[in-house]
């Protein structure tokens, strides 16, 4: 039986998307830091962008929690190995609070509410809605049975008789209270977004504007009481995941830097873990990529950054080069649209790394978004035959223009868009691209195949010198 111990917490979930959950969370945390707390905070589901925005603002490494990738006994120990027993720990659920992947809210917010016993605090956007807000409130309160709630926080009020109308109304039916009423403050240009919500953290250069508006926004919330709602939540059993690193073995080059910023914590350490040191290259400014038995692109926003990735050659040609030698190299979503031919965006051309027989082209809607499941069905260098893989994907990319012929693929895809007619997983001598994002808590083969196969690299250099 494992000890329990405290792990003060809250879940800041929704009514629905755009709620305000994003802001409130980030609010919480800046203030909470001010005020010398330790504050953790975890993202509920797949989002590389929230979980950089809270990070940013807890001055912490931010993880995800997900039901779906990991399950929920990975969840739980996850959380109490990152998470803090002495501050406060942020937990920002998706969507609205029911919502999962079916009628049921399978794998919702609220199924990690309860996984976490954690309580809940509401966000609930009051706009051109009074007493109604009150019935809303206490339908989902009645849906959401062994989860307790803390309290709301209402967005986007009117003024104070608004605040009082709506207040008194949710406090009639439910019995909570409102713990903050945020009026309509305009977010101005300083948090743009775009087709994936928030503008990512490391590409926004109003950083001082967005921390005086989650200044402004702390003062609507009481935080104190915000605080003892996360006190309230019951001990925790203490089962941490093994943190434990094994002497270094290889060197794992890592592409990180704005254009290719999508990368889960956990798929960083867990490489380490297997023995990598990480050696991480920008495509953007570096012309070589010397000393690596290995390389992991990760997704991002490469459209942004064509004219640079096309301009530096001296990168491009390096890294193809690499890939002819027999390099592993591992490739998600952008990272597959890096290794393409070309990407075709708003009608110009721009040239890539020539790795993958394929060009790509951007569209104005997805065309894949959403939890992906795939049978590994061919060889290729990372994941055994006949496993199944569970990730995500959000791309609005798709391959154009590909010689059929010179086209191999290794992924069926059983849930999910994929890459080329519900096949995924491009395989060319020792890369692997797909469109799929994985989680290295969901899925241990990704890790400790490519520190396996830098090994392997590394023994054939060895051998040749």
């Amino acid at each position: 039986m494992a000890d329990c111990f405290p792990y003060p917490r809250i879940v800041i979930a929704g009514l629905s998307g755009g709620a305000g959950k994003t802001i409130v969370s980030l609010a919480l945390a800046r203030a909470f830091v001010k005020k010398g707390l330790d504050v953790r905070c975890f993202k509920k589901g797949p989002d590389y962008i929230d979980a950089g925005w809270l990070a940013f603002a807890s001055k912490k490494p931010a993880r995800n929690l997900d039901l779906f990738l990991m399950g929920d006994e990975v969840c739980r120990r996850s959380f109490v190995t990152y998470g803090t027993m002495e501050g406060i720990n942020i937990i920002e659920g998706n969507k609205g609070l029911l919502d999962g992947v079916d009628a049921k809210g399978s794998f919702s917010t609220k199924t990690l509410a309860q996984t976490l016993e954690a309580p809940i605090i509401l966000v609930a956007s009051a706009h051109k809605v009074t007493a109604t807000l009150g019935a809303i409130v206490k339908g989902v309160v009645d849906c959401s049975s062994n989860c307790s709630f803390g309290g709301v926080i209402l967005n986007r009020v009117a003024g104070e008789r608004h605040r009082k109308v709506v207040s008194e109304s949710i406090k009639q039916r439910t019995g909570l209270d409102v713990i903050g009423a945020i009026p309509r403050i305009e977010k101005g240009a300083f948090m743009p977004e775009r087709h994936l919500g928030l503008l990512p953290v490391d590409e926004n250069a109003s950083v001082n504007e967005v921390l005086s508006f989650l200044d402004e926004v702390a003062t609507y919330i009481d935080m104190e009481r915000a605080v003892e709602i996360g006190r309230s939540s019951p001990p925790l059993g203490y089962l941490p995941l093994p943190t434990e690193k094994k002497q270094k073995v290889c060197r794992i080059g890592v592409l990180k830097d704005s254009a290719f910023s999508f990368y889960y914590p956990e798929n960083l350490e867990a490489l380490e873990a297997q023995g990598a040191e990480l050696v991480f290259f920008s495509p953007l400014p570096d012309t070589t990529l010397d000393g690596i038995d290995a390389l992991y692109i990760g997704g991002g926003f490469p459209e942004t950054h064509l004219e640079a990735l096309s301009q530096n050659a001296s990168f491009r040609n390096a890294l193809k080069n690499l890939a002819s030698l027999g390099l592993p190299i591992y490739a998600e979503c952008g990272g597959l649209m890096f290794l393409s031919r070309s990407i075709d965006y708003k009608g110009k051309r721009h040239e890539m790394c020539n790795v993958l027989p394929v060009d790509i082209e951007m569209l104005e809607k997805p065309v894949g978004h959403g939890y992906a499941t795939a049978v590994v069905d061919n060889e290729n260098p990372f994941y055994p035959l006949g496993a199944t893989i569970k990730g995500h994907e959000f791309h609005y990319s798709r391959p154009i223009a590909y010689e059929q012929e010179k086209i191999r693929t290794s992924l069926q895809m059983q849930k999910g868009a994929g890459a080329i007619g519900k096949r995924d997983g491009i395989v060319v001598n020792s890369v692997f691209a797909t469109y799929i994002h994985v989680h290295a808590l969901g899925e241990p083969h990704f890790a400790q195949a490519l520190v396996r196969r830098a090994c392997a690299f590394k023994a054939r250099k060895t051998s040749y010198r």
